[in-house]
């Protein structure tokens, strides 16, 4: 489900994954995060390396590290081997360009390796968007991101409506609008250990994706900047819950200043820092 956020007095609306157009959406997200930047002071980040641009594919491919695939399975099945000797925090993302994964699948081949700690190849048969990032060779590739459940059918349709009266012609077609200015690089931290009891003894974050591989009961790791517009993702894959924290004197979602939210070893969180103070969830 969508969700709507105010950010610098600007309304938007961040899509499911599952919309029609997400791809564009989410595009004009970030190129609006990006011009009101500098209005926006805080400590500056390390430099991440940007993701390639977003590529169609049509046929069989090599993937190589920061690629982004809209993958087309219209005219046919086929096969994205992954990078034989990935390094750690190499990262890649799938999209299923035209929704047809479910009739014809996308096969992601493991090519020597694993993914999400299987040695099989991964077959893509339902419409979604994700992200790989290679951790070790224990768990190998990282899976973040996946399309949520079905929802429930709905209504039959209803009757057909009279046909309505043939519009006038349209204008002449109006002149290419500029490019817009390249979204934020995100960086990624491949293993993180949670720490402490207590928001101020929590690992502090300073990446933008975050994979905790150790933690222990009642640990935690605590966003480390309360920028307004921060993008933070977390996921758990110590096998144990883990407390996140928000940036002090801010809350996420109604949990109350300074509490931490419980992250489960079964899904990933997105918290998107709406002002200096409040965060939401939008996985």
């Amino acid at each position: 489900m969508s969700r709507l956020v105010t950010f610098a007095g600007v309304q938007y609306t961040l899509p499911d994954i599952n919309d029609v157009g997400w791809v564009e959406q989410v595009n004009a997200f970030f190129d609006s995060l990006a011009a009101n930047a500098a209005s926006l002071t805080g400590p500056t980040g390390p430099t991440g390396a940007a993701m390639n641009g977003w590529m169609i594919k049509t046929s069989a491919y090599n993937q190589v590290n920061r690629d982004q695939l809209l993958a087309n399975t219209s005219g046919g099945a086929f096969t994205i081997t992954l990078e034989p000797s990935p390094n750690a925090g190499d990262t890649v993302m799938f999209c299923d360009y035209a929704g047809t994964w479910p009739t014809n699948n996308l096969t992601i081949a493991a090519n020597g390796n694993k993914i999400q700690s299987d040695a099989d190849n991964l077959i893509c048969n339902v419409t979604s968007t994700f992200t790989l990032v290679y951790t070790n060779s224990t768990i190998g590739w990282e899976v973040l991101a996946t399309a949520g459940p079905t929802g429930p059918t709905g209504p039959a349709n209803g009757p057909t409506g009279p046909t309505g009266p043939t519009g006038s012609s349209g204008g002449a077609t109006g002149a290419t609008g500029p490019t817009g200015a390249a979204g934020p690089a995100l960086t990624v931290a491949s293993s993180v250990s949670a720490a402490g009891s207590t928001q101020g003894t929590a690992t502090s974050l300073t990446d933008n994706i975050s994979i905790v591989t150790t933690c222990t009961a009642g640990q935690g790791v605590v966003i480390g900047a309360n920028t307004a517009g921060g993008y933070w993702v977390v996921r758990n894959a110590s096998g144990v819950d883990l407390l996140l924290y928000p940036p002090s004197g801010a809350q996420l979602e109604a949990a109350g200043t300074n509490n931490p939210l419980t992250v489960t070893s079964t899904d990933p969180i997105a918290i998107v820092m709406n002002t200096t103070t409040q965060g939401y969830n939008v996985a």
